[in-house]
């Protein structure tokens, strides 16, 4: 059981590591938008709020993670993009009072709808 949460663990660790890479990557081509002399002030400025929204989206998600590990979960991944977020637990069930509880916790953070909010048990 313990090499299975492991294996567990390094699914949402991997996508953890996936998730920040690509944000940074966005990031840096965005402060290259904004440092760009070319670059339109609306386009600038567009990059600008790229930036921020990002910033908070990287925020709320490891508030997210940290909330819901301390209701016992092994690990969560938490992933927020324009169309909602998705949030995945290892190490838990994911039954109707869990849910509840992560939703409470994910529209504490966000102020999503639920109807934008997807759980799920990782499969890893």
């Amino acid at each position: 059981e313990n090499v299975e949460n492991q294996v567990k663990t390094q699914g949402i660790a991997q996508l953890r590591q996936e998730r920040d890479k690509a944000r940074s990557e966005a990031m840096e081509e965005w402060k290259k938008t904004m440092e760009n002399k070319e670059s339109s002030a609306d386009v600038k400025a567009d990059a600008e709020t790229k930036i921020k929204q990002a910033t908070e989206w990287t925020e709320k998600e490891k508030n997210i993670e940290t909330l819901v590990k301390a209701k016992g979960y092994t690990d969560c991944f938490a992933h927020m993009t324009e169309n909602g977020i998705s949030v995945m637990v290892s190490g838990g069930e994911v039954n109707g009072s869990k849910v509840a509880q992560i939703k409470d916790i994910i529209v504490g953070e966000t102020n999503l709808p639920v109807r934008d909010i997807k759980i799920s048990a990782e499969s890893f």
